[in-house]
């Protein structure tokens, strides 16, 4: 979902987000929390089944290399996103149907304060020509960094629950009292804790740059 300044929210297109293989490639350590449970999902890709199908929240917690495009089957470039992908990014309707993911996520979306499911992407053998996907259990550094992430996000707006549907809205900004005229100013941008801003660069890294820091390390 993409929260606009009314409060309502945008339905979020799929295929939005890079595709699984290109998480796994990129090396990037995630957290799924579930947002919807669907069930009986007609199997596109098996005419005449069914699947479950989970939408997600999945938070980026590290990444070898930011990704700014979204790849087909085919490793062709099919979109390209607003902003990259990187460490720190809470990719919102994330939709996943891989059995070896979605048997961790179904139905957690009653227990709001769950932080979620923690792992790297993975492969295993179906007996049916493709592998599937699966989250490998992190490594102790990697569970360190995990915990580090959810102790910051327990001290944001909304805390980890936030994370099914958007923090509550700030409380209004009280207005300074009337002062002598002051000659106008540029206005500043004001962005959601961009993690370039938390690093101090002024703009995001060009293709080929390392991977920045998420504002939680």
């Amino acid at each position: 979902m993409t929260e606009i300044t009314e409060g309502f929210s945008t339905p979020t297109e799929r295929g939005k987000w890079p595709t699984l293989k290109q998480l796994s490639q990129a090396g990037a350590l995630l957290v799924f929390k579930t947002t919807r449970t669907e069930r009986d999902v007609p199997d596109n890709f098996n005419p005449g089944k069914t699947k479950t199908q989970i939408t997600a929240t999945v938070v980026v917690l590290s990444i070898n290399q930011p990704i700014s495009v979204v790849l087909d089957q085919h490793g062709q470039v099919k979109a390209q996103l607003d902003e990259p992908v990187q460490a720190g990014t809470e990719m919102r309707g994330f939709v996943v149907s891989q059995p070896g993911i979605t048997r961790d996520l179904e139905d957690r979306e009653r227990d709001a304060n769950w932080p979620g499911v923690i792992g790297v992407l993975g492969t295993y053998p179906t007996g049916k020509g493709n592998p599937g996907w699966k989250l490998v259990p992190p490594t102790p550094e990697q569970m360190a960094k995990a915990n580090q992430w959810l102790a910051w996000k327990r001290q944001q707006p909304g805390g980890v629950a936030a994370m099914l549907g958007g923090a509550p809205a700030p409380a209004p900004t009280q207005q300074p009292a009337p002062g002598p005229e002051v000659q106008p100013q540029e206005p500043v941008q004001q962005q959601a804790a961009a993690p370039w801003e938390q690093s101090g660069a002024a703009t995001p890294p060009a293709a080929g740059a390392p991977a920045r820091k998420a504002p939680w390390e």
